[in-house]
């Protein structure tokens, strides 16, 4: 967790934001895909210059954890809608 709170400190996110990524799940989400190597399943999408908050997918490019949509993760349990 401490890897993720030095770099989002780093990246060019208003300084306002940065204490609500630290304060909620989405930070311990993306410490943990990070230190077991887990996928994430979001439905935020990445955005370039986001700067209102700090998003699950940003955080995934800069560390390389692996994210996915809800749509993704049924097709790869191979669940069927009918």
């Amino acid at each position: 967790f401490a890897r993720l709170e030095v770099t989002i400190t780093g990246l060019e996110f208003k300084f306002s934001i940065y204490p609500d990524f630290a304060s909620v799940a989405d930070s311990w989400i993306c410490a943990h895909a990070l230190s077991k190597g887990y996928v994430i399943v979001t439905q935020e999408t990445f955005e370039l210059n986001c700067k209102k908050r700090v998003k699950i997918p940003n955080v995934c490019k800069e560390f390389d954890i692996e994210y996915i949509n809800l749509i993704q993760f049924l097709r790869e349990i191979g669940m069927r809608i009918t």
